[in-house]
């Protein structure tokens, strides 16, 4: 969409309508602005989803990580006694379950119990009842140990792959949120310029149940640099006034303009 001419006085005309800072939210600012809307409101979603999806998947499967980590950083290997082994058959791995070995050992004088689970057939061949086997132990905490060759947790340090799905959602939530914070702090304190529609449209990059957001994007200049802004929502009535619009009046930070958000009552 090419500029719009404007004359000064209706460039005025938007601007005089802004309160003064620090400017508090009408209910169309807290609805559109001050909340999730549109593609904040899709990407505020997905992170949610990639972070419970990914701590629900990730606390079962990874509860002893801390364990083998601990030990990998601090081993320790003494022998301990095997006080015997049992099929786990709450556990199917390839069809098949493995193996508890539950051992005792002794550090510094004081006695420990523990288990580890394998299928291992050769470290099965060295756990039987009353021999020995090689325990690897925390020097950091002599009670957390392991059969030498096994892992505490289930799928060992595989499961530090599983860690990337709450990851993404960490960071998926960090970045929409401070860009909803930042969107704030421009509209209570920022600083009022009229800025050109330059498009509008749905926004094809991001959608929620099959459904695109609306968007309108606008540009405006300080000093010799030009900068871009944007607003979505779910719904056209929402901002169907704006992008009917050639201007609107935008708010700006100061100390960086790239951080901007329209004005609305």
């Amino acid at each position: 969409m090419p500029f719009i001419k404007t004359t000064d006085g209706q460039a005025r005309a938007l601007l005089d309508v802004i309160p003064a800072a620090p400017r508090q939210p009408g209910p169309r600012a807290r609805k559109l602005i001050f909340a999730y809307a549109g593609s904040q409101k899709v990407l505020l979603i997905v992170g949610i989803a990639f972070l419970l999806i990914g701590l629900v998947v990730t606390i079962p499967l990874n509860w002893g990580l801390p364990v083998d980590l601990a030990i990998t950083f601090a081993a320790k290997r003494v022998d301990a006694t095997v006080r015997g082994t049992k099929e786990n058959y709450s556990v199917t791995i390839n069809g098949e379950h493995p193996t508890i070995i539950s051992y005792e050992y002794q550090i510094g004088g004081t006695r420990f119990e523990g288990s580890s689970s394998t299928r291992d057939e050769r470290i099965l061949a060295l756990a039987q009842p009353g021999g020995t086997i090689p325990v690897e132990t925390s020097r950091l905490r002599p009670g957390w140990s392991r059969v030498a060759g096994t892992t505490y947790a289930m799928l060992g340090y595989l499961g530090l792959l599983l860690l990337l799905f709450p990851g993404i959602g960490v960071v998926i939530l960090v970045f929409v949120i401070r860009a909803n914070r930042r969107e704030i702090r421009a509209y209570r304190h920022g600083v009022p310029v009229v800025a050109r529609v330059v498009s509008t449209g749905k926004d094809y990059s991001t959608s929620i149940n099959g459904q695109h957001p609306f968007l309108i994007r606008w540009e405006f200049r300080v000093g010799d640099e030009i900068y871009e802004g944007k607003l979505s929502s779910m719904s056209l009535l929402a901002i169907e006034d704006l992008m009917d619009k050639a201007e609107v009046a935008v708010l700006y930070d100061q100390a960086n303009p790239r951080i901007n958000t329209v004005y609305l009552p």
